[in-house]
Order: structure tokens, then C-alpha cells, then sequence
């Protein structure tokens, strides 16, 4: 049991150090299209995109970017835009935890309650109760 215990906690930390990217864009009103390097492509309610990908409004029409941690960008109408490869709100967290991802933080303390139950659950009683 303790050695699933320590490899859930593992996994965890393994998750929380990795890197998960993801922007959605939104329509408002109206056109808006996303350029991931092959042409444009009009966006249906909502669209995944990933960084570098460019956002364009037309003509009395508006849509967002949003990304994975819930902040957003406005793409207004006539206006291009680009998927940031990182939150522009990223270092904006409140408590002073500024630069560091709040998905990092929660996956981190996460594996640490894992690693803290595994810690007190082991008492080194191994052996099979005798009758």
C-alpha cells in the first residue's frame, strides 16, 4: 500500500512540474478566426489554440483568449492578436505569490498531504497480525 501512496505522490509532482499550456478561444459576437500556420479558420462558440497561434476579429465582431488559469484577452473587432505561451496574467497572483502558477502551487502542496499521510502511516508494522 505505502508503495502506491509513494508513487501517487511521485505522480503528482511529476504532473505539477510539468508544463499544461492551453488557451481557448471564444466568440462573443460576429467572425472571429485562428491562424495556427495552415490559414485562417472561423471559430464555432470555441476553439482550442495553442501559443504562437494568431486570433483575428472581423468587422464588428469580438472574442477572448482564454487561458488555462482564467484569465483572458479581449480580441476586438478589426484586431489580431497573439496566443501568448504563457498566462498574461502569470506574476499577478494575490498573497505575494507573484510568478509562480497557482496549478504548480495546488499540485505541489497536493503531493505533499500525499507524502505527509504516506509519512505518518508508516509505523514499520509489516508483518501479518498473529492469531
Amino acid at each position: 500500500m505505502r508503495a502506491v501512496l509513494r508513487l501517487v505522490a511521485l505522480s503528482c509532482i511529476a504532473l505539477a512540474a510539468t508544463p499544461a499550456f492551453a488557451a481557448t478561444v471564444t466568440v462573443s459576437t460576429g467572425t472571429v478566426s485562428v491562424n495556427s500556420g495552415s490559414g485562417w479558420s472561423q471559430v464555432v462558440l470555441a476553439s482550442p489554440a495553442n501559443p504562437g497561434d494568431k486570433v483575428m476579429a472581423a468587422k464588428d465582431s469580438a472574442g477572448e483568449i482564454v487561458y488555462d488559469d482564467g484569465c483572458f484577452e479581449r480580441v476586438k473587432p478589426g484586431q489580431v492578436k497573439t496566443v501568448k505561451a504563457t498566462s498574461p496574467c502569470k506574476g499577478v497572483a494575490p498573497g505575494g505569490l507573484a510568478g509562480l502558477d497557482l496549478g504548480v502551487i495546488a499540485g505541489v502542496a497536493a503531493a505533499g498531504g500525499i507524502i505527509a499521510i504516506v509519512a505518518s502511516g508508516d509505523n514499520n508494522d509489516d508483518a501479518p497480525a498473529s492469531p
